[in-house]
């Protein structure tokens, strides 16, 4: 059924695809990108061919594969914004991280995946289409983060984890959501937030699908009103509005003053940025050109549309 797909939306042979999906390693490349945080991250991007066939599979098959709706990362008309939102009246927040979250799913992850949910979509799916999928979808049998199809298939493959630990919230008066490998749970009771986390570590060390994940405890982050609670780079200050928060607003009045020596990857960061806060902060946009001119903020904003 698959490979039937795949060759009629892409116009390749089918003999083409079954050894093209049998060569995974040779055909993505490797290169870093620095981290927010500090060192280097690396990437595996898939070749044209097999980015075009991933993107097959996620218009075809896995968009069609229910997303829990905690999940606010790679959805339409779901960003950091309206992640941050959910969060919004709460006085404790607890953040946790996923350590090395795609690479965690695995190719057995995934098959078993595709052979206890697929059938439930796709009526005539076959055990030999679960193991082209995990091929195709698998770099070093492992998710990698360059994969198109990587951040909806991990927001899948997590739904019934998703499940679990949102019936934990709610049990609890506490607000669950997922940002990609970010969980945050948020509420208004005091000490609740410190006597769920071994709940929530037992969860995810019984979970069958993906079965690997585990939890980075460096990151592991507790907050409240009386200090700042941040989430996905945005601030909720005590009033419950969004807020890019001091050090963000430093940074981008130091690139706007700079703006005439930025290089091109920089002045494109930053008019996509302002685009941005149009809709997080507007009232930041105000001041931006109070101090600096509206003028220079529209230009800023209009070069990334060049």
């Amino acid at each position: 059924m698959l490979i039937k797909l795949i060759s009629k939306k892409s116009l390749i042979d089918e003999d083409f695809i079954l050894d093209f999906s049998n060569k995974q390693q040779v055909n993505y490349f490797k290169f870093q990108i620095p981290k927010r945080t500090g060192g280097m991250r690396t990437i595996y991007h898939p070749s044209k061919e097999l980015k075009y066939i991933q993107k097959i599979l996620l218009d075809n098959v896995i968009s069609s594969l229910p997303i829990h709706d905690c999940c606010y990362a790679y959805i339409k008309n779901r960003n950091i914004h309206t992640h941050a939102i959910q969060h919004r009246n709460a006085k404790y927040l607890l953040r946790l991280d996923f350590r090395n979250f795609f690479e965690s799913i695995s190719y057995k992850d995934i098959y078993e995946f595709c052979e206890t949910k697929m059938g439930i979509y796709n009526k005539d799916w076959s055990s030999s289409d679960s193991a082209l999928f995990s091929k195709l979808v698998c770099y070093k049998d492992r998710l990698t983060i360059g994969s198109v199809s990587s951040p909806s298939l991990s927001n899948a493959i997590c739904y019934d984890l998703d499940v679990k630990l949102s019936q934990l919230a709610l049990s609890k008066s506490v607000k669950y959501t997922r940002y990609a490998d970010d969980m945050f749970f948020s509420t208004k009771i005091k000490g609740v937030l410190y006597s769920l986390q071994n709940d929530i570590n037992n969860i995810i060390s019984k979970n069958n699908l993906p079965s690997k994940l585990k939890l980075n405890l460096e990151k592991t982050h507790h907050t409240s009103k009386k200090r700042k609670m941040a989430i996905t780079g945005l601030v909720i200050t005590n009033d419950g509005n969004i807020s890019l928060g001091r050090r963000k607003k430093r940074e981008i009045k130091s690139k706007i003053y700079k703006w005439e020596i930025l290089s091109t990857d920089e002045r494109i960061y930053l008019s996509g940025y302002l685009s941005y806060i149009k809709s997080v902060e507007p009232e930041f946009i105000n001041n931006l050109c109070d101090k600096y001119g509206a003028n220079l903020i529209l230009e800023i904003i209009k070069f990334n549309t060049k």
